[in-house]
């Protein structure tokens, strides 16, 4: 993967952010990483030829002239979040805390009912923005992976949806669209965390395949975090 542009963006509610818009040789998707905090790509900071200045300031990388001393903040950074091996002992409250939600059209810009999607991205906005709120404290990403619809794309997820209002649920009606179940991927997400510096995370997931598929990235789960609906508080 490859940091394509990183900008900040400030919000009402859910504090100040610098989303990063990556690039990748799987597929041919624009994911994202929503950072919270000091935490800053890798491959954004690299010069590329032919490059000017202002190439650079345009795709928010910094200075030539300051690269020395923030790759240095970086690594930095990132001795203190290194990953340990399994069985030593470390203190998961110094790990990044991370989120790896995946688009959904329906749900959070056109507000359907049938998901929580956009309750849970806001959920994970919030819990980044007050776990960052103390500068000593580790920083949050939510990587935001277009994978719309259990990874078998817009199209299909409302053929799907057809099929669900004849009493179908949702595994059922993609397989009888001859579709997988879930077909969602993580290996492209644990390579941008480690674009990232991140080796190891608190993961905010009630999915098991998530840190099974982060794990295999290269990147540990030292802790999971459950996402509890509003419904059932």
């Amino acid at each position: 993967v490859e940091c394509a542009v990183r900008s900040r963006i400030p919000t009402e509610d859910k504090g100040e952010f610098w989303v990063h818009l990556y690039v990748n040789n799987r597929d041919q998707e624009h994911h994202l990483a929503i950072v919270y905090g000091n935490m800053r790509s890798r491959t954004v900071d690299l010069p590329r030829p032919g490059e000017t200045e202002f190439d650079r300031i345009s795709r928010g990388a910094c200075p030539l002239e300051k690269l020395a001393e923030v790759q240095a903040s970086t690594a930095s950074w990132e001795s203190t979040t290194a990953q340990t091996k399994e069985g030593e002992d470390e203190d998961p409250s110094s790990a990044p805390l991370a989120r790896i939600h995946s688009a959904c059209f329906t749900g959070e810009t056109i507000l359907s009912a049938r998901c929580d999607c956009a309750e849970q991205l806001h959920t994970a906005m919030r819990a980044m923005h007050e776990a960052t709120s103390d500068p000593t404290s580790p920083p949050g990403v939510i990587l935001y992976m277009r994978q719309e619809g259990r990874g078998i794309g817009l199209p299909n997820k409302l053929r799907a949806y057809n099929l669900q209002d004849l009493g179908h649920d949702t595994v059922t009606a993609n397989l009888l669209l001859d579709l997988p179940e879930d077909g969602r991927r993580y290996d492209i997400a644990a390579a941008m965390l480690r674009d990232l510096g991140v080796g190891r995370v608190r993961l905010m997931t009630n999915n098991p395949a998530k840190i099974k598929g982060v794990q295999e990235g290269g990147v540990r789960v030292v802790e999971r975090r459950g996402m509890v609906p509003e419904r059932w508080k």
